[in-house]
């Protein structure tokens, strides 16, 4: 039986396939890489797979260049791995996804009766490629934006994990500072006290939540940057009694504006 071959849609299929896995594998190693250093990876491993199919008479010989040479060398240079148990982690995921894609292929070829099945499979690679590009894009900006913060109140002091929200526009309304939001035990379970002086502020979210919400204005707090530290004085925090939004372990919510009248009045200072 022959088949016919067209060069234009292996090194396609390859390229999405191969972008999928990568891609894939930056997630399951949780590696701080750009989707574009994937893409180009997929690039230069689409062509060496093309360049091997032509120039090898033996399919199981290309496939072994393929897993044992191609992959593991593109795999090498995207991550810098820098120990051998990572890099068998990306390795296996890589592996994994393509065999899988591929199962995934054959049968969808085989069983979608569709004139444009070829165009259509090429979207569903291409949207899948998308969404994960989007989800590591959300994930490098939400952990570009945490940090620590140490709060201090009288004698009591607390480092926290902190999430700097852009998104954050509570301000007090009777001294016009900014508000972050902490959990509401933050400086303990005994905490707050009849000593403590709390107010209340009104507060709405973008979900339509609103009511009054406890305040109180701390005497100083550290925020720790990559590089830098900011030192707020009087800063009011808010207290939530529920979770943070759904911001999983952040202690803390810091005021957007927080950074932005620091880094305006310069009062950061550079870590070395």
């Amino acid at each position: 039986m022959q088949y016919e071959w067209y060069i234009d849609a292996f090194w396609l299929t390859s390229f999405f396939i191969d972008s999928i896995a990568f891609l894939t594998a930056v997630l399951v190693m949780g590696k701080q890489v750009r989707a574009f250093r994937c893409i180009l990876a997929a690039l230069l491993g689409a062509s060496a797979e093309t360049a091997c199919f032509l120039l090898m008479s033996d399919y199981f010989l290309y496939r072994i260049t393929v897993m044992a040479v191609i992959n593991p060398l593109l795999l090498f240079i995207l991550m810098k791995p820098g120990r051998w148990k990572e890099f068998l982690k990306g390795y296996l995921t890589v592996c994994g996804v393509i065999l899988f894609i591929g199962g995934v292929q054959t049968c969808f070829m085989q069983y979608v009766p569709i004139r444009s099945r070829q165009n259509i499979w090429y979207v569903i690679l291409a949207a899948a490629a998308a969404v994960i590009i989007c989800y590591i894009k959300c994930r490098r900006n939400y952990s570009q934006n945490l940090c620590e913060a140490k709060l201090i109140y009288g004698k009591r002091q607390v480092l926290l994990k902190a999430f700097c929200d852009t998104g954050n526009l509570l301000k007090d309304p009777f001294t016009a500072k900014p508000v972050s939001i902490a959990d509401f035990c933050v400086f303990g379970p005994d905490f707050p006290n009849e000593d403590v002086k709390i107010r209340y502020i009104p507060y709405r979210t973008l979900g339509m939540e609103h009511g009054l919400l406890k305040v109180l204005t701390i005497d100083k707090m550290y925020i720790y940057l990559p590089g830098k530290k900011l030192e707020v004085e009087k800063p009011v925090i808010g207290l939530k009694e529920s979770g943070l939004m759904g911001q999983g372990n952040v202690q803390l919510i810091l005021n957007g504006a927080l950074l932005s009248e620091n880094n305006e009045m310069g009062k950061g200072t550079t870590q070395r």
